[in-house]
Formats: C-alpha cells, structure tokens, sequence
C-alpha cells in the first residue's frame, strides 16, 4: 500500500531496484544498461547521495552494489517492457521494510506509545491533516490552496504510516499538539536558532520557524535573563563651526574627591576643578568659573546627575545654552565627557605617583598635537601654543589663527575612520512605535513596559513601566516582546501622561524625596526614662 502512493518517479526507480535485486545473480559483477522512458530519472540518478530526497536515497543505498548505468528510450520502442507491465503476475508484497524501520526509529526515539496514540487520534481528527492522507491514498486536486496548498508543493515527500504523518523522516505535527511540542523543544531554554536546528530533525508543520520563535519571545525567563541587545552603528555628532561652541561635561570619582570636567568638541581643550559636592549650586560655580575665561557654549552634552536638575537647567537656559543629555545608564551617548574623564584621571594618578601638580601635566596636554589633526588643543581653542619648560622659539606661542574649515574638514576625516572600525559587528535593531510591549534593562535586570514617545536624541525612548512611571532609556536597552505587561492599564498611563519633554531642557525633574533633619536628634526613651 506504501509504495502504491510513491511519486511517478520513485516508482520509476523502484522498478529498476527490483529488477536488479530479482535477477542479482546475473548482473551482479557485470556492467548493466538499464533503459527507462521516465526521463527525469536520469538527472536525479546522477546527483550526489546527499542532494535526493530521503526515499530515493534508501534505494540508491541498496543499489551501490551492482555496476549499472541508466538510458532514456522513448516508450513507443519499448515493445517488450511496455506489453509485460501490462501483463503481470499479481504477488503480495511486504511494505518497504527499510521504510518500517525508519517510521519505528523515529517514533521510538521521539514520543512514548501513550503519546503516539494521542499524536494519531489528533492527526486523524485535524481537518487538514485528515484531508491530507486521504490525498495520499486516492489522487491530489489539481488546484488547492491555504495551509494544504503548502503541504501540496511537497506531496511526494509525504507518507502515512502507523497512523502519523511524515515529511521525510520528519513527523507531521497537528495544529492541537503544537503548543505542547513547542514546551518540549523548548524545556532546555535554548535559542531560537538553536531550537529550530532540534526541532528540524524531528518534526515539520507549515510556519514552525515562526511559532518557534514567538514562543521563546514570551518565554519569561528567556527575557529575564538575556543580554543588551549588540552595539548598532555609530551616529556621528555634529560637528560644531568654531572653538567652545559644544562642550561636554561629566563629574569624575576618584579618591573620595569629585572633578568638573569640561571639554570642547572642537578642539578636545579639556578643564577640570575640584568640586566641594556633587549639588547642582557647586556645578554652576565652578562652571561660572571657567566660563569667564572662555565665554558660554552654545550646547553642553552630559549625562542626567545632577546636570537634569531644575536648578542647573534654568542656568544654562538663562544664559541662551542648550542642554542635552544622554539617555540614563547609556555612557556612548556622551561619549567626548565620558573620554575626558579617563584622560583626567590618568592625569591625576600619574600626579599623585610622580608629586607633580595635575595643572602641569593638564598643561602638556594642552600643549601636545593631536595626531589626527596635526594640531594641540592650544592652538585650536587659543590660535597660539602655550608656553612651557620646552618653549625656545617665539613662533611657537605667536597668535597664528588656524582656518575653521581646515579643522572641520580633519575632524570629518577622523570621524569616518572612527565609524569605519566602530561599525564592524554591529547591527541594526527593529524600529519602535509608539504603545509597542517592551522590556528595558533597569538595575542589571529587565522590567516589562510600554513605549509612550520618542526622545529628542537619536535611538532614545520614553517609557511607562507597569506602575505609571515614566523613564528614559536607549534603544540597546529595550527588547520588543509580545508579552503583555501584567500591570499596565495603556488607557490610564499612556493618555494621562501628556507634558512629555518638547526639548531636553525641559525633561522630568527627578523625584525629591523629604529627609528629615539630621541636626536634631531625638534621644529614644527607655524603660519610660525621659
């Protein structure tokens, strides 16, 4: 019954198998030419074990033995063939046994008896399946499409045995016992890659690289336990027109001592000064201090703390700067801050080593060319070098204002070679949308929320968690996910949070908690004694 329901050109082949097998001891050892009318037979016969489908694969396996080569002859010649296949003996034959024992080491190896059956009855009781094997025993329609007209682009790799469905070597699964196959392939928590590598060698059902992939993307402890999302390509910032015009500025920590640092975008002219604490009064002081040498910016680039505070963003507001900060946790997005404070605290340690005043090594800095320009700091921000021990010519501290277009145009330069290195392993992440489900990274674990709007700096999201709260946070820090947040009520937080930010000097001020005053402290009573 099996092999009544084998392709045209399988059956093709297995006539060739049986006669060679029938008459084994006459061609056995001796070069044979078999001819046959079914053409393609021919092509298929020459290609590589590995590159025929799994049934011809079996009969080639058994055939290896005999010295063979197959010809094409038109049917119309084939007098003697033609009239015996029209004249045969009716003999019983068993099924295919290579093929009883491919069925049996799949199912053996793959579900237990008492799940086979459920397996069987469903398969039996699945519309489509059910269609599908009757098919297999009659003759397929000509036209069919849906979910069957898929299955009809492969019919003759199909095969119904001890009441499953097979494609290939593979177990034809029906739509009610997915879900609980998807548990099974996926009880180890592997990968999506991983887990459609195990389940092609096992089972088939139309869509099964999809479903698996939706299934592991609602897996709870998949997501909790995942990594950052990789690197995306590098956005270059803009490149300011003239000295002093964009700064970037970060507090450094080191040695129970906090460090203002300032440095300019065009010309890499890094400042820093102690700071008595890290409140927002110390940091206009100190920045009030530095801009009477230089003038006001045009733009500060920094991170949220303390510079987001109410206090410092009317500062710069008052005095015509624009801030923009980074979103929290994400140090790239100023990255020109974040490199100064590196270079300050090489500074600093180097100083504290050899008993030198920081200033002095903060002067060569100043004073050294920067390879990718040809220029130092000085000379850029100041048109002159800075006199120092190793000052001997006058030319080198005379006022000599350098072209801005000669800097811009290095900087533009260095920026593509940066972006040439930085891109290699990256990788674009899926755009958002506004009340997409997410998940975002927040104290080295990830929480569930919505996307309520985007930031005005690039890759950057607002985002509501289950509780109303509003955050911010960077697009490597945010997974899309399809699971819903058990919390969020999207009619509530996402309608009632109107006032977002029209520009980053106008974001959400930190939460202000009340202490109490530490200066008086109340005795506790004991054992009713004032």
């Amino acid at each position: 019954n099996t092999e009544k329901r084998y392709a045209i050109i399988e059956k093709e082949f297995l006539g060739c198998c049986y006669a060679l097998e029938k008459f084994h001891y006459y061609v056995y050892g001796r070069e044979v030419q078999i001819q046959t009318d079914h053409k393609p037979l021919i092509s298929i016969i020459k290609r590589n074990v590995d590159k025929v489908p799994s049934r011809l694969q079996r009969m080639l396996l058994k055939v290896m033995k005999y010295n063979f080569t197959i010809s094409y002859l038109p049917g119309s010649q084939m007098l003697i063939a033609d009239a015996l296949s029209r004249a045969f003996i009716k003999e019983e034959r068993d099924d295919d046994p290579e093929l009883a024992y491919v069925v049996h080491s799949i199912i053996s190896n793959v579900m237990s008896p008492g799940f086979q059956q459920e397996i069987s009855i469903s398969t039996q009781n699945d519309p489509i399946l059910s269609l599908i094997i009757r098919y297999l025993s009659s003759s397929w329609p000509d036209k069919l499409s849906g979910e069957i007209g898929r299955y009809a682009k492969f019919k003759d790799k199909l095969y119904f045995e001890e009441g499953l469905l097979f494609f290939e070597n593979k177990i034809v699964i029906p739509s009610d016992k997915r879900n609980h196959i998807l548990s099974r392939l996926h009880e180890g928590h592997m990968g999506v890659e991983k887990t459609r590598i195990k389940a092609r060698k096992l089972f088939y059902w139309p869509g099964m690289s999809s479903d698996i992939e939706n299934h592991i993307a609602l897996c709870h402890a998949c997501l909790q336990t995942r990594n950052k999302n990789p690197r995306e390509p590098m956005i270059p910032y803009e490149i300011p027109t003239r000295p002093w015009a964009k700064l970037g500025i970060d507090i450094l920590e080191i040695n129970n001592n906090n460090y203002l640092i300032i440095v300019d975008y065009y010309s890499k002219w890094i400042e820093f000064e102690k700071l008595p604490s890290k409140n927002s009064s110390s940091v206009i002081a100190i920045c009030n201090k530095i801009f009477a040498s230089h003038g006001y910016p045009d733009e500060i680039i920094s991170d949220n703390n303390p510079f987001g505070s109410r206090e410092f963003r009317n500062y710069l507001a008052e005095n015509g700067i624009n801030l923009i900060t980074s979103s929290p946790n994400y140090s790239r997005g100023h990255a020109m801050a974040e490199t100064a404070v590196r270079i300050v605290e090489n500074i600093l340690k180097k100083s504290a080593q050899t008993k030198q005043d920081p200033y002095i090594l903060l002067l060569h800095n100043h004073n050294t060319e920067i390879p990718s320009l040809g220029y130092s700091p000085s000379q850029i921000l100041l048109g002159r070098g800075l006199k120092d021990k190793l000052t001997f010519r006058e030319s080198d501290v005379t006022f000599m204002p350098i072209d801005p277009n000669l800097i811009r145009n290095k900087l533009l330069d260095s920026q593509v070679r940066q972006k040439k290195y930085y891109d290699k392993g990256t990788k674009n992440q899926p755009e958002l949308s506004k009340h997409d489900n997410v998940m975002y990274r927040h104290r080295n674990s990830w929480h569930y929320g919505k996307i309520l709007d985007s930031a005005n700096t690039p890759r950057s999201w607002w985002i509501v968690d289950q509780y109303g709260n509003t955050l911010r946070r960077n697009r490597q820090s945010i997974i899309p996910t399809k699971r819903e947040s058990a919390v969020f009520n999207p009619n509530s937080a996402g309608e009632g949070i109107t006032n977002l930010p029209e520009n980053n000097q106008n974001q959400p001020i930190p939460h202000q908690y009340n202490l109490r005053n530490r200066q008086n402290i109340r005795q506790p009573d004991r054992y009713g004694i004032q």
